[in-house]
């Protein structure tokens, strides 16, 4: 029944109810895996009984009926049952019903009708003849339908049977279909008698072309086994020579089926694109591959070739089935007719064995499907065989590859038996390294017997205990070479267990000798380290005693004399002042000025030494207050009146509050005294989170500074401006710089001469875990 197709009409001869419900269950079965409707007009035997019947064959028939796959038409509905009208109303039905299933997007609609009608006593044989002779007349024209009638050989008249043979093209019985060649077309019925005769001699001819054809299938099936046994016996297999294997068998398939295009197709691993691996054109004698094509192109072609279905095309432009591929592809070859066998590896479909046959059409027999199918198999264990070679060939040449490589490293791979208490591998290289050849090697009192004496016992001792335990271990011990010297090892060892019990050792020993030595040469060379390091810190620590007693000098003994001066130079300038010229005036204002200056760069010098020397004290900053108070300390309040301040939000920090006080009052002071001489005075303080520091600027309008000289603004001493210009000891910066870096920020400036200056300092968000305080 799965062999049918459009427009074929079909008798079935039965002699018992079970006959005829395996035959219409298998009718509808194989309709419906295709997906086409199918249509039971119910004669004599009642709607329910018929659904039993398939429901018992195990087609959800309440389902089918609901999506309107399956439907059981009474022989009314169907107008069948009047006998005057019986050749023309229910073909009429028929050709409404197969429009509507082809409207619905079904390709072929599957009927069975009953012939209990017109097998009553008030019907004759003429209704019967009459009918069938006009369905098969009109049957062409329907859209695509195939009809069964089913008969009742021991009931019906016989002269009903008779006619039934004359008009039907197809025959179902005893389970097998048949080519009627009874069956009589409808341009013969006028000339019925005349026609019969014609026909059984040519029955006659049938049986002799029969015979001649069944002697040459065996003629080809000997042929086909002779060349599957040459196939089996050629090198290319033996070599598992993949190509060249698979051009043979295009070449053998091409002779035994006879047909012009043979070719094998290769699906890739999600079956989205199928390839040409091999192509035999045997017109033209030539080999090829390469075309690619994509699955979504053809959808309804490839899930029928997934459903692993064998498609055999008579008629590639009209059979639905090949309607996805475009027309211009088999006019370019000269296609008519294709047959194409699913290829299976593992339980999944990988590829197709592909036949085209060019010039006229064909109707491809079932032992062309039988070989086709064989010769798949043939390519799905030959590429099988190739793949396996392929993973063999390269675990040989990995195995190869990595046993070179490890013989040629300074590691040992070994391997010991346990229970044996035997060594069982290793590597040639233990002779260069160790100066043993790996036959010397025996039991374990070898090894163990050439551990250093200092190290044998806890050694062996350590491995006997984590063997015990069942536990990978790794050790290093001194091992004496076949020439008596000793030598470090790194030993690495791996338990492989049978039931929780240790029965083999794998490992490696490396040889660490000079490691071991380097290791040695770095502990003496950190002992040497660290007593110069404490040298080295007592010095430090006399230096910062020294440092200290020179910080008292200056700030009480140098500073003395400064006052004096000062407070001399002030008492005549004012006692004394009317009897001075003004020359004598001008010098000791000088003199005045410039012990005021002495006395602001010690104070500055004071607070560089401290800014490094001091001991952070580190609690919460608030960044806002701290900003306010250095403002108002560096800028007097006729100063503030003349300026603007813009303070946005500032992130708070940890760190010592006096020390970053005093970064903000250098920093505004600048800000304050460089800004003095622009018409428009305004000074911005901001700041922002950039990853894991906290970023704080201080931004003005005021001259700014030369950008190729800023490498020099954070150093001691160093000033961009003259001092008569801007008044100043050139340390505040160097102050900020310190104070800064203790916290483990830094500082950077950003300016243009007359565009303004804006300097920033970073600050961590959380603090560091360690702060210097040299």
């Amino acid at each position: 029944m799965r062999s049918l197709k459009p427009y074929d009409h079909l008798c079935l001869l039965y002699d018992t109810c079970e006959e005829q419900n395996q035959a219409v269950a298998q009718f509808f079965q194989a309709g419906l895996e295709r997906d086409e409707k199918c249509l039971y007009i119910a004669g004599r035997r009642a709607a329910g009984e018929i659904k039993e019947v398939l429901k018992e064959a195990g087609l959800d028939i309440d389902n089918l009926e609901k999506s309107g796959r399956f439907a059981v038409v009474p022989v009314a509905g169907s107008c069948s049952a009047r006998a005057t009208c019986i050749h023309e109303a229910e073909i009429d039905f028929l050709k409404r019903e197969a429009g509507k299933a082809r409207e619905e997007g079904y390709s072929i609609l599957r009927v069975c009708r009953e012939a209990g009608p017109v097998t009553r006593d008030n019907f004759r044989s003429g209704d019967l003849s009459l009918y069938e002779a006009n369905l098969n007349e009109h049957l062409p024209s329907f859209p695509p339908t195939i009809v069964l009638c089913p008969y009742n050989h021991t009931k019906a008249d016989p002269e009903m049977i008779r006619e039934a043979l004359l008009n039907h093209p197809l025959l179902v019985r005893n389970g097998y279909l048949y080519h009627n060649h009874y069956y009589l077309e409808p341009e013969k019925q006028q000339n019925r008698e005349q026609h019969q005769v014609e026909n059984w001699l040519d029955n006659l001819e049938r049986d002799r072309q029969f015979r001649e054809a069944l002697q040459k299938r065996e003629d080809q099936l000997h042929q086909q086994s002779t060349y599957l046994l040459s196939l089996s016996a050629r090198e290319a297999w033996r070599r598992t020579d993949l190509k060249t294997a698979l051009e043979e068998i295009t070449e053998v398939c091409s002779e035994l089926i006879q047909t012009e295009r043979v070719s094998v197709w290769w699906y890739n691993d999600d079956c989205s694109v199928i390839s040409c691996y091999e192509l035999y054109e045997s017109n033209k004698k030539r080999h090829s591959s390469g075309e690619e094509l994509q699955s979504k192109d053809f959808p309804g072609y490839t899930e029928s070739h997934r459903d692993g279905e064998i498609i055999a095309v008579t008629d590639v432009f009209k059979d639905p089935r090949t309607s996805e591929i475009p027309a211009e592809y088999f006019n370019k070859h000269n296609i008519k007719s294709l047959m194409d066998t699913p290829i299976w590896m593992h339980d999944r479909i990988c590829g197709l064995l592909s036949f085209e046959h060019t010039g006229e059409t064909r109707t491809w027999a079932r032992t062309d499907e039988h070989l086709a199918t064989s010769m798949a198999a043939l390519i799905s264990f030959i590429v099988e065989s190739a793949e396996r070679e392929s993973a063999e060939r390269s675990l040989r040449e990995n195995e190869e590859k990595y046993r070179k490589l490890a013989e040629s490293t300074d590691a040992i791979p070994w391997e010991f038996d346990i229970r044996k208490n035997r060594w069982t591998y290793v590597a040639p290289q233990v002779g260069r390294i160790l100066g043993y050849a790996p036959e010397e090697w025996t039991d374990l009192k070898f090894w163990t017997d050439r551990i250093h004496p200092d190290d044998r016992q806890w050694a062996t001792e350590y491995c006997e205990e984590c063997t015990r335990r069942g536990e990978d271990h790794v050790f290093e011990y001194r091992f004496i070479k076949k020439d008596g010297s000793v030598v470090w090892l790194h030993d690495d060892v791996t338990l492989e267990l049978d039931q929780d019990r240790p029965v083999k050792l794998r490992g490696f020993m490396i040889d660490i000798t000079e490691r071991k030595k380097a290791e040695e040469e770095t502990h003496e060379f950190n002992i040497k380290l660290e007593q110069k390091v404490k040298e080295r810190t007592a010095q430090l620590e006399a230096v910062n005693r020294e440092l200290e007693a020179f910080t008292y000098s200056v700030s009480h003994d140098l500073r003395a004399p400064l006052r004096a001066i000062d407070g001399f130079a002030r008492i005549v300038l004012e006692d004394y002042g009317e009897k001075l010229d003004d020359e004598g005036c001008r010098l000791l204002q000088i003199i005045y000025d410039n012990t005021r200056q002495m006395d602001q760069l010690i104070t500055d010098l004071l607070v560089l030494s401290q800014a490094t020397r001091r001991e952070i004290r580190k609690v919460a900053v608030n960044m806002g207050e701290l900003v306010h108070t250095s403002y108002v300390e560096a800028a007097p309040e006729e100063v503030r009146k003349k300026f603007e301040l813009l303070i946005q939000p500032l992130l708070p920090v940890t760190g010592d509050p006096n020390l970053i006080k005093q970064v903000w009052y250098n920093l505004l002071s600048n800000a304050v005294k460089f800004t003095s001489p622009c018409a428009r005075r305004c000074v911005e303080v901001g700041g922002y989170r950039e990853q894991d520091k906290n970023i704080y600027y201080v931004r003005d309008n005021g001259v700014g500074f030369d950008p190729h000289y800023s490498h020099k603004l954070f150093g001691v001493f160093q000033r961009l401006h003259g001092a008569k210009e801007f008044p100043g000891t050139g340390i505040g910066l160097a102050i900020v710089q310190r104070i800064v870096q203790r916290h483990g920020g830094e500082v950077w400036a950003e300016g243009d001469i007359n565009q303004g200056a804006a300097f920033y300092f970073s600050l961590p968000d959380t603090q560091p875990e360690e702060v210097h305080n040299e």
